[in-house]
Order: structure tokens, then C-alpha cells, then sequence
């Protein structure tokens, strides 16, 4: 197929093979701009034809020859036809069979001292290439003034030919755009492409998908764009402004390295890290450095993350204030939307482009629950955040929201997380203890016994708590103290939840004893504690003295026979209105003490769900 622009080779209805096709069609007087000759079944001989075809065409602009069959051979017969012409500018040798053997003729096209040819797009993607192609192209790049766009993706060139190319580098001014996807770059060949960064490279984009870069190559990279940032003005200034990280090995440490590579160079303008291993604590510091920085950023993509599903309404805010490219179709859908589900939301996370913690709704078991229309950060007063799957850095991150948001939280629950030490720090350095909060849940995170400590001491600080929950610590000497001291000086504690700790039994004694100096305990909950004979008669000596204690729980507690006896005498003594005793062992003996006490007060409930009964028919 012919125009006055392009040439095509066409199909073969004849059963010709190209080279009998090539030269019945080529001759002097063709002058296309375009010779398209993709996916046609060249093979080298038909090569060599091209190569004294294209050595005196003066019109060709340019060359696709992109999956064929050529080899190295077919590729110096080419280049040693292309080396006199003078007009070509873009060469496409994509998706064919070439290896480092040809790597001395492809560098010899850009050499400027041999060659007429100004070619300023190469693309040589998914061939055999290994680090012989960098070595050589490094020999002719720093002379090279045409080179802007070169596609070496798709090739085996590891860490020493990426460190070959990018030290090549440093005298080039013209290449702009380089892709290296998929071509096994590691963090030891980020450091030559840091190097060359740091000093104000030309490149615009560059691309690194599909490599095996983690979080300290990317530490290379962001400390390098840092440096060579606008407003740095102590060293050149890179040109940088498309950075593609998609699908390596980066986690949240190394997102929030980019989240300060974000605020401090207002050159990037587009961010992809797709696929990677970053959690909501790493997409939570991009998408705050995002809304924070100044730069007119058009692309930012990382779905197929680690992220919980979490705040549909942060991709309102998030969309609504930075026009990042997304599919309308799913954002138009979203817009309608005042109810979404976790599925749902599962879905979007794949094609639009997620923060969970912007604007946060009041949530319950998010993973699989549902997520209603927020509420603005400032005014919200109950926030659940329980099985979310929060770590130290999403924590942190939120803490920073919230203490900058003057918070009005009232109830705070992060239960069943992975918080730490780290997210216990954030929590008591924001001020949100110091709001109006007045209940906390912490349980089953994993805190130190230190960090158990600064929170209860930090609850008596304020005096204003209603409830606490500890369940599921570890609860050592200083925790323990720290409980005590609470129990016995807090005014306003009503609800105190000790289930599933881990405690020394004299420790555990103490916190008992404590209980009788409590005037405003309402409810204690030694859920799945082993509650002995000592520990139950400590306890019912504070029952006695603590007016206000009527509601005990005690789920899957395990007791002897004389300490649930015990238990039951606060009810028949008149002391409490509530025992939960479910998935509790439960003898013959116990089962008429519970008939017993039933008995003795009409308002009392008992709970037994799911107990064991041992013969129960003597009830």
C-alpha cells in the first residue's frame, strides 16, 4: 500500500516471499516519508535489500521494521546501508531477534564523527539485548546531539549495563525520554541513574517498570531529585517530570521517600507506582504530599497495591481536587454513589487511583462492611477503625490528620490492628488524647509494656475518660502500675476491658484490689482470663466496696468450681445486674448456683450463650 506519505507492505495474496515483494515494489522514485514494514516476516536477506535501498532514499523520515525475524546479521547489513542517509530520523526495531553482536552497528548510526544520520528515536524493545548494547551506546551518547527518545525495554541489560548507560549520561543535553522497563534494574544500578539525576539530567521521562528496584533504590533516586530539584539552586536543575516505578518491590518506606520527593521538587509531574507492595500508611503520605505540592501533576497511578478498602469518599475529595487521570466511566458511577461496598470498592481500586485516609467516614470491620458518605474530619466524633489492617506508618499518618485537624473525636477504636510502639508514639504526640475524647479502644494491637503504660497514664492525665480497653496486651510491671493508679484515681472511668491480657497473677491481684477504690466502674471485662480461687475472692471484697460495679463479663473465662460459685453470689448478694458467662465450662454444681441465683433477683441477666454444660440434666 502506497501514499504520498507512507509505504506499507502489504499481505502476501501471491505467496511471495518480501524480498521478491521489497524489491518489486522499491525503486529510486518511491518518496514515502513513512515505510511501514511491521510484523511482515523480514528476514535478513531482505535486510540487506533495505539497507541499499535506504542509502540514497532521500525521503524517508521513518523506518518500522518492529516484529520481524531479523537477527544480528540482518541488523549490520541495515545499518551499514543506513549510515549515508541523511533524512532518517525515527527507527523502530522492536520485537525481533537481535543481541549484543549487533551492538557496535546500532551505536555506529548515532555516532556523530561516522555517520549523516540525525536519528533522534530509537526503539529496539523486547530483543536478546544483554549489557553489550548499553556498553557500546555509552561509547557514542555523550557526543550524540540528535538522541532524544531511546527504548531499550524488554532486554536483559541488569545493573552494569544500566550503570554503562547512565554513565554516559553526564555530557548528553538532548536524550529526554528513556525506557528501561523490564530489562532486571535493581537499586545497585539506581545508584549510576542517581548520579546522573543529581547533576540536572535532560531526561523528562523515565521509565523503570517491571524491574526489581525496592526502597533503597528508590531512596537513590528521591535524595537525587531532591538535590537537583528547581528550587535547589545549588546544583543544575533536573528536567525530570514523569517517574515510572510501576511493578517493583517498593513498600511503604519507600512511598514515603517519594511523598518527600513530591514536596520538595515541584518538577514531577506524573507518578507511577502500580503494582508494588505499598500499604495504606505509603499511598496515605503520596496522596497528602499530592494535595500538598503545587505541581500540575496529570498522572498518578497505584492500583494493585496492599491497601485496605477503606473511605470510598477520599476518592471523591482526591479526584476532586487533583485531575489525575482515572477512568470517567468509573468515576461518574462513583459520584452517584452514597452507598458503596467493600466489593465494590475492591473493584475501583484496580482502575481509579485510591487514598484511604483523606476524609475519613466512621467505619466498622471495613474489609467487609460498607462505607457511608464522610463526614467532615473536624466534626466527626465517633471513628472505628477496627480490622483495617493499619499499620505503624497508616496510623502515624492519620494521627498527623487528626491533630491538624483539631479533632472532636469523642470515641476512638482501632482494635485488631498492626499499630506498634511507632503508632502509639503518633497517637500520644498529636493531642487527640487532649481533645474530647473520652473513649479508647486499643485492643489487640501490639504494644510493649512501656507503650501500655504511656496510654493509661496518659488517660489519668486527662480525667475525663469513660472507657478503656486494653484486651488482648501484654500487660507487664509498669502497665500493671499504671492500671492501678488509673482505677484508683480515674472520676469519670465507667467501662474497663482486660480480656485476653497476658499478666503475671500478682500483678493481676493488684489490678483487682484496685477495683474497690473505683466509685464509677460500671463494667469490667476479664473475658478469657483463667480466674482462680484468689483472684475471684480479691475480686468480690472489691465488689463489696465499689458501689457502682454491676456488670461483669466474663466470656470464655475458665473457672474451678468454688470460684464460679463465688461469681454467683454477687448476683444472689444483690452486688451485680449482669454476667456474661458465655463459652464458659459450666459442671452440675454451677448449673444450680445459676438456677439459685436466678432466683434470688428477678432483674439479673445471666448470659450462657454457647457454654458447656456438664451434666446438665442435674439443673
Amino acid at each position: 500500500m502506497q501514499s504520498e506519505h507512507q509505504f506499507t507492505l502489504v499481505a502476501n495474496p501471491d505467496g511471495k516471499s518480501p524480498n521478491e515483494r521489497i524489491g518489486h515494489v522499491l525503486n529510486p522514485e518511491t518518496k514515502a516519508v513513512y515505510f511501514r514494514f511491521s510484523s511482515s516476516n523480514i528476514q535478513n536477506e531482505d535486510a540487506a535489500l533495505l539497507g541499499l535501498f535506504f542509502q540514497s532514499n532521500t525521503s524517508v523520515m521513518i523506518l518500522d521494521l518492529s516484529n520481524n525475524s531479523l537477527s544480528s546479521v540482518g541488523c549490520h547489513d541495515l545499518c551499514n546501508g543506513l549510515v549515508t542517509n541523511k533524512t532518517l530520523t525515527q527507527l523502530d526495531l522492536s520485537d525481533n531477534e537481535l543481541d549484543d553482536e549487533c551492538a557496535a552497528s546500532l551505536s555506529g548510526i548515532l555516532d556523530s564523527n561516522n555517520t549523516a544520520l540525525s536519528i533522534s528515536n530509537l526503539n529496539i524493545s523486547n530483543n536478546r539485548f544483554h549489557d553489550g548494547i548499553a556498553v557500546k551506546l555509552s561509547s557514542v551518547l555523550p557526543s550524540n546531539k540528535n538522541l532524544q527518545i531511546l527504548n531499550l525495554s524488554d532486554n536483559f541489560l541488569d545493573n552494569h549495563g544500566c550503570s554503562a548507560l547512565f554513565n554516559s549520561l553526564f555530557n548528553n543535553k538532548t536524550l529526554t525520554e528513556l525506557n528501561l522497563s523490564s530489562t532486571r534494574i535493581g537499586d545497585e544500578g539506581c545508584l549510576a541513574i542517581a548520579s546522573v539525576l543529581s547533576q540536572g539530567s535532560s531526561l523528562v521521562n523515565l521509565i523503570l517498570s517491571n524491574n526489581e528496584i525496592g526502597d533503597k533504590g528508590v531512596e537513590h533516586i528521591s535524595i537525587a531529585l531532591t538535590s537537583s530539584s528547581s528550587t535547589n539552586n545549588k546544583v543544575p536543575s533536573s528536567s525530570l517530570e514523569l517517574l515510572n516505578l510501576g511493578n517493583n518491590y517498593i513498600t511503604n518506606r519507600g512511598a514515603h521517600l517519594l511523598a518527600k520527593l513530591v514536596t520538595k521538587n515541584k518538577d514531577i509531574e506524573a507518578i507511577h507506582v502500580e503494582k508494588n507492595a505499598i500499604g495504606d500508611g505509603g499511598l496515605c503520605a503520596l496522596v497528602l504530599a499530592l494535595n500538598e505540592s503545587t505541581s500540575e501533576f496529570g498522572e498518578f497511578f497505584f492500583s494493585k497495591n496492599q491497601i485496605s478498602h477503606i473511605a470510598a469518599s477520599t476518592l471523591k475529595k482526591l479526584i476532586s481536587t487533583k485531575p489525575f487521570k482515572i477512568d470517567e466511566s468509573r468515576l461518574q458511577q462513583l459520584s452517584e454513589t452514597k452507598l458503596v461496598t467493600g466489593s465494590d470498592l475492591f473493584d475501583w481500586l484496580f482502575d481509579i487511583e485510591l487514598n484511604p485516609f483523606l476524609n475519613l467516614p466512621r467505619l466498622s470491620n471495613s474489609k467487609h462492611g460498607v462505607y457511608t458518605e464522610v463526614y467532615n474530619m473536624r466534626n466527626m466524633t465517633s471513628l472505628d477503625l477496627s480490622h483495617c489492617g493499619l499499620d505503624s506508618d497508616s496510623f502515624s499518618s492519620l494521627c498527623s490528620l487528626l491533630a491538624n485537624s483539631q479533632s472532636a473525636l469523642v470515641s476512638l477504636s482501632i482494635a485488631h490492628n498492626e499499630i506498634g510502639d511507632r503508632g502509639m508514639t503518633a497517637l500520644l504526640n498529636s493531642g487527640v488524647l487532649s481533645h474530647q475524647l473520652r473513649h479508647l479502644d486499643i485492643s489487640y494491637n501490639e504494644f510493649s509494656d512501656f507503650s501500655i503504660w504511656s496510654i493509661v497514664r496518659a488517660v489519668l492525665t486527662f480525667r475525663r475518660f469513660e472507657s478503656l480497653n486494653l484486651s488482648g496486651s501484654s500487660i507487664g510491671e509498669e502497665a500493671a502500675s499504671a492500671c492501678v493508679t488509673l482505677l484508683k484515681e480515674s472520676p469519670c472511668l465507667k467501662v474497663f476491658r482486660l480480656a485476653n491480657i497476658e499478666i503475671v497473677g500478682q500483678y493481676f491481684h493488684e489490678i483487682l484490689k484496685a477495683v474497690s477504690y473505683n466509685q464509677s466502674l460500671k463494667l469490667i471485662d476479664l473475658s478469657g482470663i483463667h480466674l482462680h480461687l484468689p483472684a475471684v475472692e480479691i475480686l468480690k471484697q472489691s465488689v463489696l466496696k465499689a458501689s457502682s460495679l454491676q456488670y461483669f463479663d466474663l466470656e470464655g473465662c475458665s473457672f474451678d468450681r468454688k470460684s464460679l460459685e463465688l461469681i454467683l453470689s454477687f448476683i444472689s448478694g444483690g452486688q451485680a445486674h449482669y454476667l456474661n458467662l458465655s463459652r464458659s465450662k459450666i459442671d452440675a454444681n454451677n448449673s444450680a448456683a445459676i438456677a439459685i441465683a436466678l432466683e434470688s433477683k428477678e432483674s439479673v441477666q445471666i448470659i450462657l450463650g454457647a457454654c458447656t454444660f456438664n451434666n446438665f440434666t442435674k439443673w
